[in-house]
């Protein structure tokens, strides 16, 4: 699977797969100016720090910026430790977020 995700360049920003609420969410979180890599959400954990996938399945493809928009590209297996995506067409909830300001 790859995935394109844009955000701020100076901002956290993510995207989470597979339901509508945080808690317990697979996310792919884009933070600083270099860093990206795949979590389990907590609700209990607002900085995400300790929610990091252990063994974690992601490749980051590419990670670019203008200054103003940063965009990410990533590619893991369909099939991972943490989370699988769904391998036939239909609709696939989504949720996400950027760290205001």
């Amino acid at each position: 699977v790859e995935i394109t995700i844009v955000g701020p360049a100076t901002a956290w920003f993510g995207v989470g797969f597979g339901g509508s609420t945080m808690n317990g969410r697979y996310a792919i979180i884009s933070s600083g100016t270099n860093t990206v890599g795949d979590h389990i959400l907590r609700k209990s954990d607002g900085s995400q720090s300790s929610t990091g996938v252990t063994g974690s399945v992601l490749t980051v493809v590419s990670d670019t910026s203008d200054g103003t928009t940063r965009t990410v590209v990533v590619s893991r297996p369909v099939i991972g430790p943490e989370y699988t995506f769904p391998t036939s067409a239909g609709s696939l909830s989504v949720i996400s977020a950027t760290e205001p300001g």
